[in-house]
């Protein structure tokens, strides 16, 4: 539901206007990008009362026939992601529930370690944990796709290793043009 209307006109309207078909929205941000199990649970739940307001100019991507409708009609699509699995709360079975809540892209760490892997601020990277493992597991299961931005470099090398998927940097940069530890060495986009 954020950021709120610029002089009347809704942000979604703006892209719209722009001429974007399709947007992945982050259902946590600021201050808190890693939402425990409730607070996610909130802005799905938010966000789908947004989605019915708007059902005029929004569509909820489930599939990828949802963005090819969405340009048909000049709607917004709508693809929900969140910038942490910290909300799994170490539980493989919420995979699939948040998939049947609309959740279509989900990263795996948020700068910080977690129970799924190492995220790039860490100072002693160990990489991905076997629950990490599961969880990229059951994303491919059920067509969740796994987003590596944020992700430490051992954590985004062995969760691509073990993808049977396409893996995603949906908001990440080339660390050899700007050396900072979110930005990608040549490794990890080779390996991507």
């Amino acid at each position: 539901p954020t950021p709120p209307p610029i002089d009347g006109t809704l942000y979604m309207d703006f892209m719209r206007q722009a001429g974007l078909t399709a947007v992945s929205l982050c259902l946590a941000s600021e201050p808190n990008y890693t939402p425990d199990l409730r607070t996610a649970l909130y802005r799905i739940n938010d966000n789908l009362a947004l989605l019915d307001s708007y059902a005029d100019r929004t569509i909820h991507v489930l599939k990828t026939e949802d963005i090819r409708r969405a340009k048909a009609e000049g709607k917004l699509g709508i693809i929900f992601y969140f910038e942490s699995a910290n909300m799994l709360e170490g539980d493989i079975a919420l995979v699939p529930i948040f998939h049947r809540l609309g959740l279509r892209i989900l990263q795996l760490t948020y700068s910080e370690r977690n129970q799924l892997g190492d995220g790039c601020f860490e100072k002693h990277e160990q990489g991905l944990t076997q629950f990490g493992v599961q969880v990229v597991r059951e994303c491919n299961r059920t067509g969740i796709v796994v987003d590596l931005s944020h992700g430490g470099r051992m954590t985004v090398l062995e969760a691509i290793a073990e993808s049977e998927k396409p893996c995603i940097f949906s908001h990440s940069n080339v660390r050899a043009l700007s050396d900072n530890p979110r930005n990608l060495d040549d490794e990890q986009i080779k390996a991507l």
